[in-house]
Formats: C-alpha cells, structure tokens, sequence
C-alpha cells in the first residue's frame, strides 16, 4: 500500500522535472497537453510562463509529497491489511487532494501576477 501511495508524489516529480525542462509546445494546447485553462491557453508567452512554472511548482509538491507519505504510513506497517487498506485510502485522498490543489492554485496565482486576464505581460 505505500507503493500505491508513492505513486502519485512520484509522478509528479518526474512529470514537473519534465515539463520544466521540455514543456509542452503552445500547438499542443488543443491536445490536452500541459497544464490548461483560459489564461494559460491565451498566447505563446503566457502557455510558456505556465508549462515551465506549473513544472516547478508539481515537481516541487511531488518531492515533499514523498517523505511526507512515507512518513505518514510508517505507523500502520506491520498492522492487518484492513487497517493498512483503510488508513491508506485516506493518505491516498489527502496526498491527491494536496499534490494536486496546492500547485493548481499557486501556478494561477503566478499567472494572474505575471499576465493581465488579456494574456498581456505586466511590467
């Protein structure tokens, strides 16, 4: 159960360190590549700004998302697989809810400080 949980924080440090180096082309934004939303898909410059920030930020959240879920399954090691099973899903949930969310909202803040709602470069 720790390697399903791993799995997620995982991903997300791979795929941020990918992304940051080599993200997604502005062409691919119809394809369901890269992190997306209005603003993000507005021009060239700001789907940029986004694949490249959004990457840290998810590489970043993966990284310590790793000891964290580590960290908070060494309690129930050695325990019935129930309890593993059960105290697992909600590491799972609360891991997701946190790797997910938390860089969401910081990569959109970044943009709306970055990038007028037109897609326009702030000085």
């Amino acid at each position: 159960m720790v390697g399903c949980c791993l799995l997620l924080p995982v991903f997300f440090a791979i795929y941020g360190k990918v992304t940051t180096h080599w993200p997604p082309p502005y062409e691919a934004r119809l394809a369901g590549a890269g992190y997306r939303t209005r603003l993000s898909k507005m021009n060239a410059d700001v789907w940029d700004f986004a694949q490249r920030f959004s990457g840290r930020v998810f590489g970043l959240a993966g990284l310590i998302g790793i000891p964290v879920v580590i960290a908070l399954m060494l309690p129930v090691l050695g325990r019935s697989q129930d309890v593993i099973g059960i105290y697992g899903v909600i590491v799972m949930v609360v891991a997701w809810t946190c790797v997910i969310a938390s860089p969401v909202m910081m990569t959109q803040s970044a943009l709306r400080r970055a990038f007028t709602p037109e897609g326009v470069a702030r000085s």
